[in-house]
């Protein structure tokens, strides 16, 4: 259940992971419920009955003899934080026990070290913090009943071992019962202040996610299909959901969100140019033009100042570490350049917005430049530079049919921004150096004596059969 600064994510088993990014507050977040009375609890995984979900919320409702159990997990828009609220039906007082496993670490491949647990009780809430006190956590709770006690100081104890508190609910209770975790990677920061925000301006975050929503009708398609017309609606909700903003690195699109597995990394939570540009495309189309310029301007803020390359991918935590110099990651992949200049010719012909064009010509021109630094003298199609990697992350290769393919659109494509620049020359050279790409391809990647398409080459020469027909 993703904000713009939050998102809970996970399974039935092992549990839910609540993440602040950078930081993986907890995991393993899992209920017990019992009834007063009975002796046993009864284990929330094995009682879950039903999962809804909305834009707004995850529903998840839990049976058993003599209750039931509702669970509602929100991410408010801006706040790093979420709340999971509990409401239920009973003729007995029922007591639910939250499980969870503190973390507070960085997303992968960063970590810190010498977290703590603290249990505050002037605001019914354990604070995990560090040495430094630049990483927090809190999480909050007025309807505690009991909890466990930290143990930071016995000899043996780990942070990372299973807490627990109960929160009772008594019969004609009308509210739900609230739980609040916040996470803050900054000093300014204070996550008790703002859990208490959380609970107090509930109905105000609410207004805000449905406006959030509400907005979303760029384009309404019905078709006689009420499945396809709900995946149209869920594919809008999803575009909006994979904006997110890092406190230290900016706003942008995710890749999308999942459980990490023990690893600290979210599936694809983190920041990657090539599926940004994707989904730049199908921002366009849907008529987002003001987000799909914002993505389009987060990616060329960490381009290459020094050889124009667009970046592949940047963990949530790469503005806490030497995420460039240190990691083999972020400008692996050759072929994003290529289309970095497809989607910026995309996004003006769609939206006319040539002054954007103007403003960032310095990094459209040394992206194009990055892409014609690969095509060796005397050739017209590109060679993967030693190092890099093209679309195949599995085979070292010289060359690829994909990437020749996207040459041509790249080099076609500056030269559509170029003249709409008024660099007329810079606009001829490339539609030349597109032509000469286009001529190349059949002699290059068709065999005719097999008459077969191959996908690329190997450092040898030898190729690597893909495609099959003529």
């Amino acid at each position: 259940m993703p904000g713009r600064r939050a998102f809970v994510a996970g399974y039935n088993s092992p549990g839910l992971e609540v993440w602040t990014p950078p930081l993986q507050l907890l995991r393993g977040y899992r209920i017990t419920v019992r009834v007063e009375g009975d002796t046993s609890e009864i284990d929330g995984r094995s009682a879950l009955r039903s999962i809804e979900q909305t834009p707004m919320a995850t529903m998840r409702e839990y049976r058993g003899t003599g209750f039931v159990v509702r669970e509602r997990i929100f991410t408010p828009v801006d706040s790093p934080g979420a709340t999971i609220g509990y409401s239920v039906e009973s003729s007995r007082p029922v007591e639910i026990t939250v499980h969870f496993t503190p973390s507070l670490n960085l997303m992968w491949p960063a970590a810190i070290g010498g977290q703590e647990i603290h249990w505050d009780s002037t605001h019914a809430a354990y604070v995990l913090d560090e040495p430094t006190r630049r990483f927090r956590a809190a999480i909050v709770s007025r309807d505690i009943v009991t909890h466990d006690e930290p143990q930071n100081n016995t000899r043996g104890a780990e942070f990372e071992r299973n807490h627990a508190f109960t929160l009772r609910w008594t019969p004609g209770t009308k509210r739900e019962l609230v739980v609040a975790f916040v996470g803050s990677s900054t000093r300014e920061e204070d996550p008790l202040a703002i859990a208490q925000q959380l609970t107090a301006q509930r109905a105000e975050d609410e207004s805000r996610a449905r406006a959030r929503y509400s907005g979303l009708h760029l384009i309404d398609i019905e078709t006689p299909d009420s499945a396809v017309n709900r995946a149209l609606r869920w594919a809008q909700v999803s575009l909006e959901q994979a904006w997110t903003c890092n406190p230290q690195l900016g706003c942008g699109l995710v890749a999308g969100y999942g459980p990490s597995r023990g690893a600290r990394r979210p599936q694809y939570a983190w920041f990657f140019a090539g599926d940004g540009l994707v989904t730049v495309d199908a921002l366009l189309r849907e008529g987002a033009y003001e987000r799909a310029r914002d993505e389009l301007a987060f990616i060329m803020r960490y381009q290459n100042e020094r050889t124009g390359a667009i970046w592949h991918e940047m963990s949530q935590s790469a503005g806490l570490v030497d995420w460039a110099g240190s990691y083999p990651y972020m400008f692996v992949h050759v072929d994003i350049s290529f289309d970095f200049l497809r989607s910026m010719r995309d996004y003006v012909r769609t939206t006319g917005d040539v002054d954007f064009v103007n403003a960032h010509w310095r990094s459209i021109r040394a992206a194009y430049d990055y892409c014609r630094s690969t095509i060796p003298p005397g050739g017209s199609l590109p060679r993967i530079p030693s190092g890099k990697q093209g679309g195949n992350e599995q085979d070292a290769q010289r060359d690829e049919l994909t990437l020749s393919l996207a040459w041509i659109d790249a080099a076609e494509s500056f030269a559509a921004l170029a003249r709409l620049a008024h660099h007329g020359q810079l606009a001829d050279a490339a539609s030349r150096a597109s032509a000469l790409a286009r001529n190349a391809i059949r002699p290059t990647y068709f065999e005719s004596a097999r008459a077969r398409w191959v996908s690329g080459h190997r450092q040898s020469g030898a190729p690597v059969e893909g495609l099959t027909s003529s």
